[in-house]
């Protein structure tokens, strides 16, 4: 494990604050991270080049991206969400939302994330033919292919099919 001088130096410090040597209790210097993660919170609700940032995180098709946004969704439904973002949805718009079994509500309300908050931060002409558009459809194919694979109690065939109506999604929003 590699420990950096600057790291020590803290921990000597907190030490001696802790073993009460009868100085004043001082405030902790924020680390850089936590610094620039301030500054993005600046203009989070704004819609600054923080909260974009954090768009394009939550609107890839990663695992991670995913993840994070689920994560990000429940905070929002408990009332923190920093960014402001939109959470509404009308999932799978005029579309089944379980093709076949599958749920494909939350891949869905992704795109619906996507698309809504992109239109707010850059505007409904700017993100038409946008690479933002491009890649929360992208990541709509690759969130139902994901269901598709993960749904329980499937046959191969079942899933063959889940993906043909997952390219067909795909194609009708893109």
């Amino acid at each position: 494990m590699v420990i950096t001088r600057i790291a020590v130096a803290s921990l000597a410090a907190a030490g001696a604050l802790v073993a009460g040597s009868g100085m004043a209790q001082a405030t902790p210097e924020p680390s850089p991270a936590v610094t620039a993660s301030a500054a993005d919170g600046a203009d989070s609700a704004a819609g600054g080049p923080g909260k974009m940032r954090r768009l394009y995180e939550l609107t890839r098709s990663t695992e991670t991206s995913v993840k994070d946004w689920r994560k990000t969704r429940k905070l929002a439904k408990a009332g923190v969400d920093r960014w402001n973002f939109r959470w509404d949805t009308d999932w799978c718009t005029r579309l089944d939302d379980k093709p076949g079994g599958f749920d494909f509500r939350l891949p869905c309300a992704r795109h619906d994330f996507g698309y809504r908050n992109y239109k707010q931060l850059i505007g409904k002409k700017a993100f038409a033919g946008s690479k933002h558009e491009r890649r929360v459809d992208k990541a709509f194919l690759f969130d139902m292919n994901r269901q598709c694979a993960t749904q329980a109690h499937k046959t191969k065939t079942e899933r063959a099919q889940c993906r043909k109506k997952a390219k067909a999604y795909y194609d009708r929003v893109s």
